[in-house]
Parts: structure tokens; C-alpha cells; sequence
């Protein structure tokens, strides 16, 4: 039960965090079309911070419960890490390309995560 919660909660990650990386991939490319770059709907802070709360919530459920509880391996807290500082450098220095950089960081996370946690589960058995 409680692996089914945690694939869960890894695919909701990955889902963001690739949605995040996407959506700062998109970013300068609806910019740079003149008449689309007055939507600020798109630009707006309110989703990067979004996000970014997303992300803390649901790599922090995973990742970090996932490796209190297994003792897998540091990779996937050392890629969250990693991609969580890269999203907030691109936050402040306003690099959308850090920020997908990140985005794919903590997506990989996840999915390391998710494999770590899986072939543990399975070699107990």
C-alpha cells in the first residue's frame, strides 16, 4: 500500500516537474511572438511560485520519505537539490533555461526515485 502511495506521489512529481520545465521552455518562445507577449497571464509570478511550492511539496513527500524509509541512494536527494537550486537561481536571475535545467533535475529525481524505491521492493520479495 503504502509503495503504491509513494509511486503516486512520484508520478505527480515528475508530472510538475516536467510541466515546469516545459512551461520555461515556452516561456521565451510566446514571448518572442509580438501580440502573444502582452498575455501576462503566462509570465506571471504567481505561477513560477506555484511551481516551485509544488515541487517542494511533492519531492519533499517522496524523495525524502522515500529515502528515510529505504536507504537507497543519494542520487535522487543530490538531483532535487540540484534542480530546486537551479529553479530558484532562474527565479532571481529570470534564465527561464536554468529553470527547465531544473526542472528536468528534479523530474529525474523522481524517477530515480521511483526505481530505487521499486527494485528495493523487489529484491525484498
Amino acid at each position: 500500500m503504502m509503495l503504491k502511495q509513494q509511486n503516486r506521489i512520484d508520478a505527480a512529481g515528475s508530472f510538475i516537474a516536467i510541466v515546469c520545465a516545459l512551461h520555461c521552455i515556452a516561456i521565451p518562445l510566446v514571448l518572442s511572438f509580438g501580440g502573444l507577449g502582452l498575455l501576462n497571464v503566462v509570465n506571471h509570478g504567481a505561477i513560477e511560485v506555484t511551481f516551485l511550492l509544488a515541487t517542494i511539496l511533492f519531492a519533499g513527500a517522496s524523495i525524502f520519505i522515500g529515502f528515510r524509509q529505504k536507504r537507497v541512494s543519494v542520487l535522487p536527494i543530490a538531483l532535487f537539490g540540484i534542480g530546486f537550486t537551479c529553479i530558484c537561481f532562474s527565479i532571481i536571475f529570470h534564465l527561464h533555461l536554468l529553470s527547465a535545467c531544473g526542472g528536468i533535475l528534479i523530474a529525474l529525481a523522481h524517477f530515480f526515485n521511483w526505481k530505487f524505491t521499486r527494485n528495493k521492493q523487489i529484491s525484498k520479495s
